[in-house]
């Protein structure tokens, strides 16, 4: 299962002046369950230029770890 969060509160980036056309942060919560039962958590979090829209971050979130994961396999 994976969830979106997105804020536009930005007090919490020490150097986000230093960050031109940050707009937001966002953060997303991947749940697995694998085959032998055990349930695995991982959270990421971004920084980006986007307007407050999680549907907008989300996909844009996922086409990021699809080109990732096709790095990863070009290597």
């Amino acid at each position: 299962m994976r969830e979106y969060w997105q804020s536009t509160n930005l007090r919490s980036i020490s150097k986000r002046d230093s960050w031109t056309g940050l707009r937001s942060i966002a953060m997303t919560k991947n749940t697995i369950t694998k085959d032998n039962g055990q349930t695995v958590v991982e959270v990421r979090y971004f920084i980006n230029s986007l307007s407050l829209n999680v549907g907008l971050i989300a996909r844009a979130i996922r086409k990021h770890w699809m080109l990732e994961s096709t790095h990863w396999h070009l290597m």
